[in-house]
């Protein structure tokens, strides 16, 4: 006989009670019986991706930080809910990292002796989607960089997270972060406590990478400035008519003087998409 747990039907002021949002997450990962079809493995899906978030719960409901947390008895023998327990306490993304906006380009990199590596990407909503997508699926669907390395015919890594599980591996055990067009480079995050730390400093970090939507006389600035760019072009122009590029959002007008010959504009400066195509 199979055991169901209705989560909706309990007093919702059990979430602000840290010991019963870690039962909670227990019961809600802990695999009840044979599952036996497509709805049953479907249901217990939901049910683990909730326990993560009752686990996270129970950190904010305990007022713990960083420096000063107890880690929940229910939550001691299951790695993936100490793990989101940890993710649910607040960090300040300056303690990991720094980040350095440069007109529609945001540099991040980590505080000396943190980590590894450094992103670039454009203040767009697109390229904050770049760090949410494997950051949201983090501990989920972790990927192995080895199998990726190994591969003869690998390209470049697809956008994702991956553990080094090489034991010959100077950096076996630690988690990268691989990242997609509109942004490049790569992070490599610190072992232990400091790996779940880093992440949730990043999270923080990705509201950075939207900008504002802009205002009609801004966007008629930006036009009248692609325009003036178009005309002093003494080659081919790709440059897109409203001086927006379509990949990054980036105002690309800002890459050019403001006078005089400019030379073939074949893609965007910001986000290096190529406008051929």
């Amino acid at each position: 006989m199979k055991m169901k747990c209705h989560v909706g039907e309990m007093d919702k002021g059990l979430v602000g009670d840290p010991v019963a949002c870690a039962y909670l997450a227990r019961i809600l990962y802990v695999q009840w019986g044979t599952l036996y079809d497509v709805d049953d493995l479907r249901a217990k899906e939901r049910e683990k991706k909730l326990s993560f978030k009752y686990a996270k719960q129970a950190a904010l409901a305990s007022g713990s930080t960083r420096e000063k947390y107890r880690m929940p008895a229910f939550l001691s023998d299951i790695p993936e809910l100490q793990k989101h327990f940890l993710l649910g306490l607040p960090v300040q993304s300056q303690e990991y990292f720094k980040c350095t906006v440069r007109g529609d380009m945001i540099s991040v990199s980590f505080v000396d002796g943190k980590g590894d590596g450094h992103l670039h990407l454009p203040r767009s909503i697109r390229a904050s989607n770049v760090l949410r997508r494997p950051l949201k699926d983090l501990h989920i669907n972790e990927i192995s960089y080895d199998v990726w390395a190994d591969d003869p015919y690998a390209a470049e890594p697809r956008l994702g997270c991956y553990r080094i599980d090489d034991p010959a591996h100077g950096e076996c055990g630690r988690l990268v972060l691989m990242v997609d067009h509109p942004a490049s480079g790569w992070l490599c995050f610190p072992g232990g406590d400091d790996e779940v730390f880093s992440i949730i400093a990043l999270a923080s970090l990705v509201n950075i990478a939207v900008i504002p939507g802009r205002t009609n006389d801004e966007l008629l600035a930006i036009q009248e400035a692609a325009d003036s760019i178009s005309s002093r072009c003494v080659g081919v122009s790709f440059l897109p008519s409203d001086g927006i590029c379509s990949s990054c959002d980036g105002d690309v007008t800002q890459l050019y003087p403001v006078s005089g010959p400019i030379d073939s504009i074949t893609g965007c400066g910001l986000c290096l998409r190529t406008w051929c195509d």
